[in-house]
Formats: C-alpha cells, structure tokens, sequence
C-alpha cells in the first residue's frame, strides 16, 4: 500500500514539474539599415543571425523607418537560407504596369494577421503615405502568402537574411533597420514531446485519479477480505 502511494506521488510530482516545451518567442531587432539600390534588380540584403535551436511555427517582419517614393518598385522578401517567402512584390504592379504611386514612410510589419497591404495602397493618392502598420505578406499580383506555412517545421537558428530591389528608376528610398520575431516550440530543430499546457493538466489529474481509484480499490479489497490465522 504504501509503494503504490509513493508511485503516485512519484508520478504526480512528475507531470506536475515537466517543463512547458509548448512554445515560445524568439525576438531579435538587429538587422542592419540600408539605402535601396534604385532600379537594381540585384539589390540589397541584410542579415541576422540566431543561434536557438528550435521549430518554427510563425514568422514576422518588421522594417523599421522604411521609406520609399514610390511603393510599386519595391520587392521584398525574408529567408533562413532553406526557404524564401514574399514579403512583398511590386505592390500595385497587377498585369506590368508601373506598381502604386503611393510612398512608405515609416514602420511596417508583414505577419499573417495583419491587414491587406494592396487595398491600402490603392486608397492612397499619388504621393500619398500608406499607414505605417501591420500587413498580411504577398507576392506577383497580390497573391496571398502564409508565412507560418512557409516556415512551419524550420529550426530558428541560423542566418535570416532580408533581401531588397528596386526595380524602376527615379525613385529611391531606404530602412532605418530591421526585426524578426519568429514564434517556436521548444526543441532541437523537432517538435517537442511534451503535451501542451493545458494536455499537461489533463494528464496530471487523470493519473491522480488513477491513482485514488486504484488506492481505494485495494482498500475496499482489503476490507471484506476473510480473516485468516497465520
């Protein structure tokens, strides 16, 4: 009786103090600035470097202090030196015309929850600054990207490099710097194991239970169980 209490408490104690691997934030604002190279494809890239190991589930860009007077000659695109994805591509530029003439001006995040880059450009007048805020990725002709599935699997560490070109003439423009904030689970480059935080309760009161029903199941055993003389 007293082993199988102890076992509990052994197993209790265990699911209880298991460290939580379900996920986390790796955030790193290093990325250096740049000017564009105007009408160059070759353009420009900059590089950060994160050495934790772990899987990525999520991706998001931020260009801090981007500027650029004319937002239809830009491209943009993120990469950890496996996978390349669209930040954006020629905003405006539907069918080969010159892009939208509207300007960036300020700090831009691309993350799949953010809002819908191409529709805000369009509202803005020629010269006109499209709001500095959070935007869905996209790529040729506003095609959707999903940067949690394009990255969904790859280990954290290593070099992200951002890549930047300016492709038509008599515009020019610059960063002031850039971030990366990669969400992950917990790991070597693999998923974890170990259940998610609220699987882990789940199994922390299940094996309690088990534990208190198997307990009380020998006692009631033990309880009708006929006398015997040694």
């Amino acid at each position: 009786m007293l082993r199988i209490s102890l076992l509990c408490l052994v197993l209790l104690a265990a699911t209880i103090s298991a460290p939580n691997l379900s996920g986390g934030l790796i955030t790193d604002s290093s990325g250096s600035g740049f000017s564009i190279p105007d009408n160059d494809a070759t353009g420009i890239s900059s590089s950060i470097t994160i050495t934790q190991d772990e899987t990525v589930t999520d991706v998001e860009v931020t260009l801090s202090g981007l500027s650029h007077t004319w937002v239809g000659d830009l491209t943009a695109t993120i990469s950890n030196g496996t996978v390349t994805s669209s930040l954006f591509t020629r905003v405006g530029d539907a069918g080969g015309t010159s892009g939208d003439s509207s300007t960036y001006n300020g700090d831009y995040t691309f993350s799949d929850d953010g809002g819908d880059l191409w529709a805000e450009a369009e509202a803005r007048e020629f010269g006109e600054t499209v709001t500095a805020a959070d935007y869905k990725a996209t790529g040729i002709n506003d095609s959707p990207v999903v940067l949690a599935t394009d990255f969904n699997g790859q280990s954290s560490a290593g070099t992200w490099t951002l890549f930047m070109s300016d492709v038509s003439n008599g515009d020019v423009g610059s960063i002031t710097g850039w971030s990366i904030q990669l969400t992950t689970t917990s790991g070597s480059g693999g998923s974890s194991s170990i259940p998610e935080p609220g699987t882990m309760t789940m199994f922390t009161i299940i094996v309690g239970l088990g534990c208190f029903g198997f307990v009380r199941r020998r006692d009631r055993h033990r309880a009708f169980m006929p006398f015997q003389r040694g």
